[in-house]
């Protein structure tokens, strides 16, 4: 349980951040790219600073390889999305992640899954659809399937988590989140490059986005390590991405309202009561 509270709270500083961030500063698609290339290498800094300490194997390489360029696409979705959409209502959809992970410990790791998780899985899908604001003709109907495509993206990556805490590489986890960063900071860089028009005013690095970006690139390095950590250590991947994500769209909710001044209306509070009874049960 405490695996997922410290991973819920991580997301959310990241979230709530990255959002404030997209709203303000992200007028073209360049600037997607720009700001998560920039979170990218910030953390890929980070984690050199800590573990780099030999070079990883061929096959750790190649899953930075394949992770990084999942992680490219989610971010890049994830702000497109936050353009058109309110944050509680993205993140919401994006939760259902843990359909990838889950299947993948099943099926590749036998990894089982009891009644008890079902229902709570069932008690979670309920709290997202309760979480989920309908009616709101400010929004863009866009907003819809690209968050899709971002649960897709966060989904494949974190399937992606699943298989290599299984491989035998998996003692090289610090250098697996270090290549994957360097990975998506290059990727991002490159694409930046190529969609820079010579009319396209600069990116905004103002003060608080020089103050926030090392803030959301230590969030997302120790999320992915805290996460990585928490597979290794036997929970069930089912268990922990669901549980994780139920905390993080309470607290997501809760940073809705205080910094973004989003009205809690009762399908919110009735949503947050099947989040929290959804992880008492999922965790029987």
């Amino acid at each position: 349980m405490h695996f997922a509270v410290m991973l819920a709270l991580l997301a959310t500083t990241k979230a709530t951040l990255q959002g404030a961030f997209s709203k303000g500063k992200i007028r073209v698609i360049r600037d997607s790219f720009v700001l998560n290339g920039l979170i990218f290498a910030i953390t890929a800094v980070v984690l050199a600073l800590l573990f780099l300490r030999e070079i990883p194997s061929w096959q750790t390489m190649l899953f930075s390889l394949v992770s990084g360029a999942c992680a490219v696409c989610f971010q890049l979705f994830y702000i497109l999305a936050m353009r058109k959409g309110s944050l509680s209502m993205i993140v919401t959809v994006t939760q259902f992640n843990f359909v990838i992970p889950m299947t993948v410990g099943a099926l590749l790791y036998q990894e089982s899954i009891t009644p008890f998780n079902l229902i709570g899985m069932v008690l979670l899908s309920v709290a997202c659809l309760l979480f989920r604001k309908v009616g709101n003709a400010r929004l863009d109907p866009i907003w819809f399937p690209l968050t899709i495509v971002t649960c897709l993206f966060s989904g494949i990556g974190n399937g992606i988590s699943v298989i290599f805490t299984h491989s035998s590489f998996a003692g090289e986890r610090e250098l697996f989140l270090l290549g994957s960063n360097i990975v998506s900071a290059v990727l991002c860089g490159i694409i930046a490059l190529i969609l820079r028009k010579p009319d396209t005013p600069k990116f905004p690095l103002d003060r608080s986005l020089l103050l926030g970006l090392p803030v959301i690139g230590m969030a997302l390095g120790g999320h992915n390590i805290l996460m990585l950590v928490a597979l290794a250590s036997g929970i069930k991947s089912g268990v922990l991405y669901s549980a994780s994500n139920v905390f993080t769209l309470i607290f997501i909710a809760c940073c809705d309202w205080i910094f973004f001044h989003e009205r809690w209306t009762k399908r919110i509070w009735i949503g947050m009561i099947f989040g929290v009874i959804a992880v008492a049960v999922i965790n029987l």
